[in-house]
């Protein structure tokens, strides 16, 4: 979002505080991001996922999408499966879903997600239309909860 609102202010060297304030709240409303984890053990271990929840996602192999909304984290789906059948499929669906503008993305990992899971993200989002993919690690707040291996997208949404 930093990145964003510098872009647009190095672009309009006249606007004023108040109008350069007011591009800042328009930039933050469409980013929409988020991730999910290899794990959940990470979720158990901070209290946002109960022992029996933890225990039956890893048998079954659930992997919930947790968004940022408003400034908070929400479980907003499941997805079922190896994170290698997962990651390609989020990238697709997510950068539909949230409408997101095709010049960038940012993919997010932890270290721990494989390379192979790297280069199917970066592909899926290539085949979505995307035009520049930017990978960024993950910092102390997703990592304490998505744990190593974690991968998320981040975009900004057209409407």
């Amino acid at each position: 979002m930093v990145i964003e609102v510098a872009k647009r202010l190095r672009k309009h060297p006249e606007w004023d505080v108040e109008r350069a304030a007011q591009e800042a709240e328009n930039v933050s409303r469409s980013v929409k991001m988020c991730f999910v984890p290899e794990t959940l053990e990470f979720l158990r271990a901070g209290g946002r996922v109960s022992n029996g929840a933890a225990l039956a996602g890893s048998l079954l192999k659930i992997h919930p999408r947790i968004e940022i909304r408003d400034g908070y984290l929400q479980a907003a789906k499941k997805h079922r499966g190896t994170m290698m059948k997962i990651v390609p499929k989020l990238v697709k669906d997510y950068i539909e879903e949230q409408q997101l503008a095709k010049d960038e993305i940012y993919l997010i990992w932890s270290p721990g997600l494989e390379e192979k899971m790297r280069k199917a993200a970066e592909e899926a989002a290539y085949e979505s239309g995307v035009k520049k993919v930017t990978w960024v690690r993950i910092g102390g707040v997703i990592t304490c909860h998505g744990g190593p291996g974690a991968f998320g997208i981040a975009g900004f949404s057209d409407n």
